[in-house]
C-alpha cells in the first residue's frame, strides 16, 4: 500500500506517525507549518494585448485602403464617398497679406486629398483606442 501512495501522502503519514510518538502541541499547527504553497495558476492568452492591437491597426488601414483608396476595374473606387475637402481660400487671403507684409516671402499650402484625410482619420481613431486600452491598464494597475 505504501508504493501506492505518491510522496505528499507519504509525507502526511510520516507527520501522523511523528505526531501518535512525540505530543508536542497541535497536529494541525505541526502539518500547517510543514505544507509548502504552490504558486497560483496564472492564465495567459495564446495572443497578447499588444499583438491584438497590431491585428486591430493592420485591419482597419486594410478597410480604409479597400474602403477609399482600392480602385476596382473601372478606375472608380468601391466606396466612392465625397469627403469634404479643406477650404483654404481665408487661409489664402491672409497668406498674401503675410507674404506682403514681409516682403517676397511666399507661404503655398497644399490641398489635401480625401485619401489623406481618411487615412490620418484611421490613425487618429487607432491612436484613440490605443490611448483608451492604456488608461485602462494603468488604471486596473493601480488599484
Amino acid at each position: 500500500m505504501k508504493n501506492q501512495l505518491n510522496s505528499e501522502d507519504q509525507f502526511l503519514n510520516e507527520l501522523f506517525q511523528q505526531s501518535a510518538t512525540t505530543p508536542k502541541g497541535s497536529l494541525k499547527e505541526e502539518i500547517m507549518r510543514s505544507i509548502e504553497a504552490r504558486p497560483a495558476f496564472e492564465y495567459e492568452p495564446v495572443i497578447s494585448k499588444k499583438a491584438w492591437r497590431v491585428i486591430y491597426s493592420v485591419f482597419l488601414s486594410t478597410i480604409g485602403y479597400l474602403l477609399f483608396a482600392y480602385k476596382g476595374e473601372g478606375g472608380k473606387p468601391y466606396f466612392d464617398l465625397d469627403i469634404p475637402t479643406l477650404d483654404f481660400s481665408a487661409l489664402s487671403e491672409w497668406s498674401t497679406k503675410m507674404t506682403n507684409a514681409f516682403n517676397g516671402f511666399s507661404l503655398q499650402l497644399p490641398e489635401v486629398s480625401s485619401i489623406l484625410v481618411a487615412s490620418l482619420g484611421v490613425i487618429l481613431l487607432t491612436g484613440v483606442a490605443f490611448v483608451v486600452s492604456y488608461k485602462n491598464k494603468v488604471m486596473h494597475n493601480l488599484h
